[in-house]
């Protein structure tokens, strides 16, 4: 291909941008430019071929349609629906006559052919049967330079007659890390580094690589995030403000022929592509990072990895309390609800820009540990966060959880939903939502989140309120009631608590999704000796992943909505059995139990319980909180108690009374009283002894700080199970 595609995959304004054009005589000649419906076009990650046969690749579905391109508009040749291809390619490379497929998680590849009438594989290796964790693979012809970023390695291979044929091995070090872009231009291969301007050239002969010029730093502008390179010459293209530079390799380097400055290009496409094309995804130089591990004790260390594009930067351990008080919703968006604690002195870290262009299987495994922090003995369990910020004021916040000393020193266990954080998390290009077609999925756990703290995330007040920042409502509000609560992580419990039976309770809250088979049988065998369960939350314990055996990954089935493959009810355990509610579910409909347009208040039904006591029959519960509807203008507002994600009694819960022990405390308000999806509180007394109290709600965290009603119900509840 020496033609040039611009491509923009985001949908904004469900418009999908689309440009072409050509490197003649040193420049670049636009030929035509096309917008189209999302709807009717699609969105897509990986794009490979000529403009007469071009593959779109969706690698979180398999979707991947060919398409002839030009001046008149587009035509779809053939097209692979969900599962069509196979999932999770990291790399889609022309080599040649060929296309080579490789997934840098598994090490798997295959050797495909690709004409007007579809994909034609000629060859499949399994998982295992290339070294994973390539970062780039370049073609040039048929031969493929595979290399790693962290570790200098690198590999050299042909594919002959369609089989893949090694020919070198390059080990650690043999090449410099660092190089953010590796492209092929005629002959030549072109190594570039995005934050120091410095590059390299070097070609094959025979079966080695040999490199023939080494470009010092300064000799590229720094910044590039697109290079696309046929036999006409290179592009450098910045998306962030539309700047752009057409060359050609040449003896000694690289010649400049034509610069374009910011603006002569449009900003914000995606993709450049062309014969061989190197790319990284927008937010490459943000502030961003990770905790290894998630949880810790006092006198143990957690490790900090850091990535930043600056050159050093400040953190500084921090906790969180509640502020007093309603707020509005645009105060909730600004972090108004939580005011940080530092808990000790900021220290200055040097900055470390470290590979970002990885997927959500791969996460960040390969980057190197910024700092680490010990956590004094002295401190209580909770949840901290460090913060680290850059001179630009820019800010990033990596929690972390602090596990009991001696492994317990609370009355109450609560267990942090780490899990549903690693499956909301998009970084690296999809999360758990974004999935199509069937089977596994896995999720790094090991990836920055930009969901959880961050405000100039763009979805931020949606996943802010039935995430870490709801989950920080309700363990603040327990703390200043005096009420002594441990914490562990999903991960935590699913390993296995080894005190978990002193407990007088255990407690979930907001959004617990996605649990372990292993996790429910611990809960379940809590339950069974006496325990007490208590549940302030919705869409609880629904969804069942399986947990890698070193914790850096947890795998999800299916896709959501309909496509649920593994909830607990569809394997055997019906959540309602043990909650004593569900989440409504149909393998038809999806997931029919979200009402986030409807967050209303409870009315009482059975205020002759204890945990009812000091509520009358006319109550309305949970008419503040501050888990706002973050687009009122479309869904019609809201921030009561009840809504946003419900669950209902079910076939499967106890039976109620009086023929069995459930009882119905309170029914949300959410669909006039009385329908089909209103938010069931209930609670019934479990064979074992104990008994267990569901709040059938995911917005019911945001009431926990600030509705008199739900915090005498839930003082009521809490002091039941302590013996008060």
């Amino acid at each position: 291909m020496d033609s040039v595609l611009f491509y923009d995959n985001r949908g904004i304004a469900d418009g999908i941008y689309l440009a072409a054009g050509s490197i003649a005589g040193g420049a670049f000649k636009q030929q035509w430019s096309i917008n189209t419906d999302i709807n009717a076009f699609g969105s897509y990650n990986r794009v490979v071929g000529s403009l007469d046969r071009m593959l779109f690749y969706n690698p979180f579905s398999g979707e991947a349609p060919i398409f002839s391109m030009g001046a008149s508009g587009f035509t779809k040749l053939a097209e692979y629906g969900p599962d069509g291809l196979s999932k999770f390619w990291t790399h889609v490379v022309e080599a040649g006559s060929f296309l080579f497929f490789y997934n840098a998680s598994s090490g798997s590849a295959a050797v495909s052919v690709l004409d007007a009438r579809g994909i034609t594989t000629i060859n499949s290796y399994p998982p295992g049967a290339f070294s994973s964790g390539w970062t780039h693979v370049a073609a040039m012809g048929q031969t493929l330079l595979f290399y790693n970023f962290a570790r200098g390695a690198g590999a050299l291979g042909l594919i002959d007659n369609g089989a893949f044929r090694m020919l070198h091995t390059y080990e650690r070090g043999s090449f410099s890390s660092g190089w953010t872009h590796l492209i092929c231009s005629g002959d030549r291969f072109l190594f570039y580094n995005i934050m120091d301007g410095s590059g390299a050239v070097a070609l094959v002969e025979g079966n080695e690589l040999i490199t023939v010029d080494n470009l010092e730093a300064g000799q590229f502008t720094t910044g590039w995030t697109h290079l696309a390179g046929n036999n006409d010459g290179v592009i450098f293209y910045n998306a962030k403000d539309g700047s752009g530079v057409v060359g050609r390799i040449v003896p000694g380097g690289f010649a400049t022929i034509t610069p374009y400055a910011a603006g002569e290009f449009a900003s914000g496409w995606t993709h450049v592509v062309s014969l061989s094309s190197s790319k990284l995804r927008s937010r490459w130089d943000a502030l961003q990072g990770f905790a290894w591990p998630p949880s810790v004790r006092p006198g143990e260390e957690v490790a900090f990895s850091v990535s930043t594009a600056a050159s050093n930067y400040i953190s500084t351990c921090v906790r969180f309390k509640n502020t007093s008080g309603s707020l509005t919703s645009d105060e909730i968006d600004d972090n108004r609800d939580l005011i940080e604690v530092a808990v000790g002195e900021g220290e200055e870290q040097a900055g470390e820009y470290q590979f970002t262009d990885f997927s959500p299987a791969e996460g960040c495994e390969q980057w190197n540990e910024s700092f680490q922090f010990q956590v004094p003995d002295a401190w209580r369990s909770g949840i901290f966060a460090m913060r680290c910020q850059t001179p630009s004021g820019e800010q990033h916040s990596i929690p972390f959880v602090v596990n009991p000393r001696n492994g317990k020193s609370g009355d109450l266990c609560l267990v942090v939903n780490t899990n549903t954080w690693a499956a909301y998390n998009d970084w690296g290009g999809y999360d758990r939502y974004y999935l199509a077609g069937s089977g596994p999925a896995e999720l790094s756990v090991k990836r920055p989140n930009f969901w959880l703290f961050e405000t100039n995330s763009v979805n931020y007040p949606y996943y802010c309120r039935h995430l870490l920042r709801s989950e920080l409502w309700v363990l603040n509000w327990l703390r200043q009631n005096k009420y002594k609560v441990d914490l562990w992580t999903d991960l935590d419990f699913h390993d296995g608590i080894d005190r978990l039976g002193e407990y007088a309770a255990i407690m979930v809250t907001s959004h617990p999704e996605y649990w372990s088979t292993q996790m429910m049988g611990y809960l379940k065998s809590y339950l069974d000796v006496g325990g007490c369960f208590i549940n302030l939350g919705g869409n609880g314990l629904y969804d069942a992943v399986d947990v890698a055996s070193d914790f850096t990954r947890i795998t999800v089935y299916g896709h959501q909505q309909e496509g649920r493959t593994n909830l607990f009810r569809r394997i055997g355990q019906p959540e309602s059995s043990v909650l004593g509610v569900a989440f409504p579910w149909s393998s038809i409909k999806g997931d029919v139990g979200n009402c986030r347009n409807i967050r209303v208040a409870y009315k009482a039904k059975n205020v002759d319980h204890p945990f009812m006591q000091g509520i009358s029959s006319d109550d309305l519960i949970g008419v503040n909180g501050w888990g706002y509807d973050p687009d009122p203008a479309h869904y019609g507002g809201g921030c009561g108690a009840a809504g946003w994600e419900v669950d209902i009694i079910d076939e499967n819960s106890p039976p109620e009374v009086p023929d069995g022990p459930l009882q119905l405390l309170a029914l949300g308000m959410n669909t006039d009283n009385g329908g089909d999806y209103d938010a069931h509180m209930v609670t019934y007394n479990h064979p074992g002894g104990g008994w267990v109290f569901s709040v059938g709600s995911m917005n019911f965290a945001g009431s926990v700080p600030v509705d008199e009603k739900v915090q005498l119900i839930l003082r009521n509840v809490l002091n039941t199970c302590l013996g008060r």
